[in-house]
């Protein structure tokens, strides 16, 4: 089995500094020891709740400051497994060298097209190529989970240090509380999702708050389940072969 190779560095705080993290920064790389881009980076209290999330740039750097202490750092990207860290409180600022380790089991899935990028970065956006990982989801929430920024936990979304999500369906708002929408997505059949869009810095039209974030599921033709406030027959079942 490839290991995952985790070098930790951290810098001392100065003298008479109070010892907490304010910092954490670094680098992630494949078996190459090339950059990792558009990889999520995730910082975790000590009931693994995120507090600040980030993805990597084109050469795989990261840094986000983050208040209240982070205890552990959660990395995953498309076609990696995700690598789990716990983070030294007695230094002030963090380096974190990540190497990730392919995940052969999806790559094996993912369609492969020469030339054309699973992510692509647009100035305002994420776009993420939905009908490539189909092959290898059930719904429209396993797709969700492979997204630049997004986490999705058991039971609630957050995305890139963001206080509101804005969900839409075709530039559609879905107006439902969380548990009502996980639900919803994870009844969707994937064969339906042609891609995502995580939006970082949406049109203001989306939402009149400036920290919010919006999150656009592009689908391919199909009937909608959402009218209104409504849902009928939204339940999907994908048969597995």
């Amino acid at each position: 089995m490839i290991r995952i190779v985790v070098v930790l560095m951290c810098c001392l705080a100065a003298p008479g500094a109070a010892a907490q993290v304010d910092a954490v920064f670094g680098k992630v790389t494949d078996g190459q020891d090339n950059g990792i881009d558009m990889a999520t980076i995730a910082l975790l209290d000590s009931g693994n709740n995120v507090i600040a999330v980030c993805t990597s740039d084109s050469a795989g750097c990261f840094s986000v400051a983050t208040t209240p202490l982070p205890t552990s750092l959660l990395v995953s990207c498309i076609g990696y497994k995700p690598c789990k860290w716990m983070i030294d409180k007695a230094r002030q600022q963090v380096f974190v060298n990540i190497r990730l380790e392919a995940d052969t089991t999806l790559l094996a899935g993912v369609v492969v097209t020469s030339g054309k990028p699973i992510v692509r970065r647009e100035i305002d956006r994420l776009t993420l190529d939905a009908e490539r990982l189909s092959p290898t989801a059930r719904n429209f929430l396993d797709i969700l989970k492979h997204a630049p920024g997004v986490i999705v936990h058991e039971d609630a979304i957050s995305m890139l240090n963001k206080g509101k999500l804005v969900f839409l369906m075709d530039g559609r708002e879905l107006k439902m509380d969380m548990k009502t929408l996980m639900m919803y997505l994870g009844s969707l059949n994937s064969d339906n999702l042609k891609a995502i869009e995580v939006m970082t810095a949406p049109p203001s039209k989306y939402s009149a708050e400036d920290d919010a974030g919006v999150i656009n599921f592009v689908t391919k033709k199909m009937k909608s389940d959402y009218w209104g406030g409504s849902l009928a027959n939204c339940i999907s079942i994908k048969e597995r072969v």
